[in-house]
Parts: structure tokens; C-alpha cells; sequence
């Protein structure tokens, strides 16, 4: 189901109010929100724009465009980003379809709960949470938030490689220890962070060679995995710290933002697995190819 005007419209209003305090505090107080208000804005200000489909065509990411809210306004625009899940119907998804389902309402919860404190605690670069909303009987999730400023870039020098790190290391910070088993009891997260773990890989272990070092990799794998889950050492983690979920700084690998937090969970960094062995895979992908 795609958002039309009236549906843009109706989300604009929702998350017009903290658009507008965004805006106040960057510009250090001065702003329209005294001016304007939701319900004077109307389908004549609004278009909507779809911009991609999610994984798996399970939804659409839109861009919604405010203009001329208010004669003072100079014709200033005000945009966000709409990510609108419509999984399939319940009793028809396969297991893939379920996980993919699960991890848009834990990214609902991240964004609705957890973003704000990483932004305004930790100044952690990712996307301002406006307006969230779910539908318990469907799943379906809608996302409204801030556009992320930056270019995309890859893990490929050492700039980028800093950037990402620290922002990683910020993050795990502020999840740190207790935190973290907060987060898993209040379903905010997954109970186990990132895309790639034994659990959600069935099929693919079973299909790994049982010979060579795939082989000896492919027994130790449960115990491997169970060891990590053990690890007194716990944090969340991003969960797929992958480039194509960064946006790098316009002048250069100085900054990174990061967005999609699907797989956002609890996890052991400690011995540089989960999202920082994912970025290292990474970097060592380019090194090979560059």
C-alpha cells in the first residue's frame, strides 16, 4: 500500500511539532513553531515522493516535502523520511518473511525508545525519531524520522574506517553491561544482535562443507556460538554495520551516520566479533579488491 498525499498529509501533522523543535534547537531558538501549527497545514503543502522498496519488497522508504507552511517562512522546506513495513499475511510467511517482520518492530521500539537518548546523551549520528506507529494484528510498522545528511562511501580508507569505528565503540558505550539486559527485557532490541548469527542461519550451516577447515569451522560453530552468548562482557550492537547502512561526513571520512537498526541487539564486542568482525570482513574485502 503506497502513501498517498492525504496519508503524507496526515503523517506531516504528527511529526510537524518536532520538526519544528529540531529546528528551534539547531538555530538556537529561533524558528516558526510559534507561527504554525499543525492543523493549518493541508494537502496543498505536502508531496510525497517514494524513493526505494524495503528487502524483499516488504514495504517502501518515502520521502514526504512540507513547503510554504507560513508566509514568514521565505518558501523553506521541511522533509522526512517515511519507512512504511507491510509484511506478508501471517499465516502465509516463510521463516525468512517472520524475522524480517520480527526485526522491523524492534527497530519501531529502538527508534521510539532508545534513539532519543543516543542522540541527546551521546550525540550518536543517526536518524531523529519524529512519529511511530504499529499495528499489533498486521505488523505493519511506520517509521517517520529525520534525513540523514552525508554522502555514501566505503570502508576503504582509513578516514572511514576511524569514523565508523568510534561511532561503534560510542554505541557500545552507552549500552554497556546492564544496560543492554534492560534493553532485551523491555524488547527493545533483539535478544541476540546482528543479521549474521547461528540462529537465524539454519539452512546455511547445515549446508556448509563437511570437510577441510569449512568442516572443522562447521563443528565448532554451536560451540562457538554459545560461547559468545555466555560472554559477561555484553553491549548492543548495531547488528548489520555494513557501508550501505553509512553516510559519510561531505568533507571526507571525518563523521559517519548510521541508519537501520533491524538487527540493533545485545552481543559480546569483546573479542572483536559481531559488528566489528562484519566491518573487518568488510575492510578486508576492499584491501582485496582495490
Amino acid at each position: 500500500m503506497s502513501i498517498n498525499r492525504t496519508e503524507a498529509t496526515r503523517l506531516a501533522r504528527e511529526c510537524l511539532p518536532k520538526l519544528l523543535e529540531h529546528e528551534s534547537i539547531s538555530s538556537g531558538g529561533q524558528s516558526l513553531s510559534n507561527d504554525i501549527t499543525a492543523s493549518s497545514l493541508s494537502e496543498t503543502n505536502v508531496a510525497v515522493k517514494s524513493l526505494c522498496r524495503l528487502w524483499a519488497g516488504m514495504g517502501y522508504i518515502y520521502q514526504v516535502t512540507i513547503n510554504n507552511l507560513h508566509p514568514s517562512s521565505n518558501n523553506k522546506k521541511y522533509q522526512f523520511i517515511v519507512k512504511r513495513v507491510i509484511p506478508p499475511p501471517k499465516q502465509s510467511r516463510s521463516m525468512g518473511d517472520e524475522r524480517k517482520a520480527v526485526s522491523y518492530l524492534f527497530e519501531a521500539n529502538f527508534y521510539e525508545t532508545i534513539a532519543p537518548t543516543l542522540i541527546d546523551e551521546y550525540d550518536l549520528a543517526i536518524p531523529i525519531p519524529y512519529h511511530v506507529e504499529r499495528d499489533e494484528k498486521t505488523d505493519q510498522v511506520t517509521i517517520c524520522m529525520s534525513r540523514l545528511t552525508g554522502s555514501p562511501g566505503y570502508l576503504s580508507s582509513d578516514e572511514n574506517i576511524h569514523a565508523v569505528l568510534q561511532w561503534l565503540a560510542t554505541l557500545h558505550a552507552a549500552t554497556w553491561g546492564p544496560k543492554a539486559d534492560e534493553y532485551v527485557d523491555r524488547k527493545l532490541v533483539q535478544p541476540i544482535g546482528s543479521y549474521w548469527h547461528l540462529d537465524t542461519r539454519p539452512s546455511e550451516h547445515d549446508s556448509m562443507s563437511r570437510r577441510g577447515w569449512e568442516g572443522r569451522l562447521k563443528l565448532a560453530a554451536r560451540a562457538i556460538d554459545e560461547r559468545l552468548k555466555r560472554d559477561k562482557m555484553q553491549c548492543c550492537i548495531h547488528g548489520d554495520a555494513k557501508d550501505a547502512n553509512m553516510l559519510f561526513g561531505e568533507g571526507g571520512g571525518s563523521s559517519v551516520s548510521m541508519y537501520d537498526f533491524q538487527y540493533c541487539g545485545k552481543a559480546p564486542p569483546s573479542v572483536s566479533t559481531e559488528s566489528l568482525s562484519y566491518v573487518a570482513c568488510i575492510i578486508l574485502f576492499y584491501d582485496e579488491v582495490t
